[in-house]
């Protein structure tokens, strides 16, 4: 699933207590890697209070650039990699958004192209 942030959003980032194992980490690796216009993925944990729920492990990917198509294609191929009792929230983000920075800031990147 996509999440949508407000622009002001309070969103609270940090690496995950129980991280996803390695072999999900490297499928999810894989998946990115066949995306061109993916330039960077991120495993960290993330508490946004406007989506209520528990904190949880997401899916950031920093894109050339958003479009609703990529992400429907994005989210297929995850969906399609992983047996249907896997979900993972997925947060897109564009080169230069200003919260890249402090998810960097968490150690749990799994893919870049830079």
């Amino acid at each position: 699933m996509q999440i949508k942030l407000k622009q002001d959003s309070e969103v609270y980032i940090g690496a995950p207590k129980n991280p996803l194992p390695e072999s999900v980490n490297a499928q999810l690796e894989s998946v990115l890697s066949q995306i061109p216009e993916v330039v960077e993925g991120h495993l960290p944990q993330m508490y946004a209070p406007e989506l209520g729920g528990p904190p949880r492990q997401v899916l950031v990917v920093v894109l050339k650039e958003f479009s609703d198509q990529l992400m429907e294609d994005i989210s297929q191929r995850v969906g399609e990699s992983f047996s249907p009792h896997f979900s993972i929230d997925i947060l897109p983000l564009q080169i230069g958004d200003q919260l890249i920075a402090d998810f960097k800031s968490t150690e749990t990147e799994i893919f870049s192209r830079r």
